[in-house]
């Protein structure tokens, strides 16, 4: 009992604190880059529905043309930056972000991955908040009730089920991170937590399903929500590892490594350079 209470202890500095009553200033979405994290999701203001993922004014949907694999889990994702600010564009890295941004994803299953319009249940909302001079993150967990969630101080284990593609039930023990454990992928250089989504060659592709938005890229730079971009002929693609269609084999094969693996196996400081196994988009050997 001891340890565990040391241990919840050491959970409860790490995360910044507790703060149930969190208020975060202004009417529209928020949240406070170097302070406590709140308690619940809503309090950020961040969706006008939580429970339907739709987002509040100025939170911006955006989708990658090939997802990390988290055991079939499906995933909605947003950015929000505070107004007036943008990103910076880079070629390879992950664009530069402001201090204040925050980039949101949602994860849930199906319930039966053969017919989404069946619903879905959500598992927890990540949040990755950029500071003043560094990325913090937390993450949120759903209960029965989808309309907020809770703070997961230490992490959490959710029992999940779900009817796969060939109509088979399946189960997972879906482990939520415990805001330590946010470097495990994060640190892609030089043991620094950074974003790994928002890159120009997985943001150039259309917006999710139902945004309207012909090509993401153009959609920030038309927000002015990114500077710095060169002419659309020389803005690079990753493929689409699951479509044929937009790539060979091997530009396919290599897409899936670079957004599976490439954080930690790349030269530039990831956590398995030692591996000398590069496995990130710049690799060509």
């Amino acid at each position: 009992m001891k340890r565990a209470a040391v241990l919840l202890a050491l959970a409860l500095v790490s995360c910044g604190g507790d703060d149930p009553d969190c208020i975060i200033a202004g009417e529209g979405p928020g949240v406070d880059p170097t302070g406590v994290f709140c308690d619940q999701l809503s309090s950020y203001r961040l969706f006008d529905d939580i429970a339907a993922q739709l987002p509040a004014a100025g939170v911006i949907p955006y989708d990658v043309n090939t997802p990390l694999f988290s055991d079939y889990a499906g995933k909605d994702r947003f950015l929000w930056l505070p107004p007036g600010t943008s990103m910076t564009w880079h070629d390879t890295d992950a664009f530069e972000v402001p201090a204040g941004a925050v980039l949101i994803k949602t994860f849930s299953y199906d319930h039966d991955r053969r017919d989404p319009s069946l619903g879905r249940r959500l598992l927890e909302t990540r949040l990755m908040i950029r500071g003043d001079d560094e990325w913090r993150g937390i993450s949120y967990v759903y209960g029965d009730d989808p309309t907020d969630a809770k703070r997961a101080i230490a992490g959490a284990i959710v029992d999940a089920s779900w009817i796969h593609d060939d109509g088979t039930e399946r189960t997972n023990h879906y482990a939520v991170p415990n805001k330590n454990q946010c470097k495990n992928c994060h640190a892609e250089h030089d043991d620094v937590l950074d974003a790994l989504g928002p890159k120009a060659r997985h943001f150039n592709r259309p917006g999710p399903t139902g945004s309207n938005i012909d090509n993401q890229l153009q959609n920030l730079i038309d927000l002015g929500a990114l500077a710095g971009a060169p002419p659309p002929a020389s803005w690079p693609r990753a493929p689409n590892a699951a479509d044929p269609s937009t790539g060979s084999l091997d530009e396919r094969a290599r897409a899936w490594l670079d957004i599976n693996c490439g954080y930690c196996h790349n030269g530039r400081g990831g956590a398995a350079r030692t591996s000398g196994l590069y496995l990130d988009i710049e690799q060509t050997d």
